[in-house]
């Protein structure tokens, strides 16, 4: 993802200048909000008045944000998943130490509203 923003941001700065960019850049980090992120039409279906570099900097401040919370949820996973010591079905029961991190890593995930990840 920062290898594609980067390469779009290079292909604006040769289009336009640099300085005006940056100056999109820095408003539209003040201003997007994640409810304004979260709709792929506002992205898709630009309005008139929206510059095509103002719509670049909403698309990259939303993909930053979604991959930042992506990182953020992966290393809470990470702590269940490497508490798990047999990721295979076994007839043998599981100690207390592994039952027990099952049961929490189960109860984060319920914790989670939205399972869409």
């Amino acid at each position: 993802f920062k290898q594609l923003s980067a390469n779009w941001r290079d292909e604006l700065e040769t289009e336009k200048d640099g300085s005006v960019v940056n100056d999109l850049k820095d408003a539209v980090n003040d201003t997007v909000s994640k409810a304004e992120c979260s709709q792929d039409d506002d992205l898709m279906h630009l309005k008139s008045d929206m510059t095509k570099s103002l719509a670049l900097e909403k698309y990259l401040s939303a993909g930053g944000q979604l991959y930042h919370e992506a990182n953020c949820l992966d290393g809470e996973i990470k702590q269940f998943e490497a508490g798990i010591r047999r990721p295979y079905f076994h007839v043998k029961p599981l100690d207390s130490s592994q039952l027990k991190n099952w049961h929490m890593y189960l109860d984060f995930i319920e914790t989670k509203t939205d399972f869409d990840w």
